[in-house]
């Protein structure tokens, strides 16, 4: 729909203004900058300690 359309524009506009970029062929995959240099976890977030 027309609603969905601008709904995703808006998105990707705030998304890329934080330094990520979208992946063409998924409007909802973002990818961050220098994304290769950082782990990828399998955990819950019930598992992540909170830094204090």
């Amino acid at each position: 729909t027309k609603t969905q359309k601008k709904n995703r524009d808006l998105l990707r506009k705030m998304m890329e203004a934080e330094g990520f970029t979208v992946n063409r062929n998924e409007w909802w995959h973002f990818d961050y900058k220098d994304w290769e240099n950082y782990a990828i976890y399998n955990i819950a977030f019930s598992e992540i300690k909170a830094e204090k």
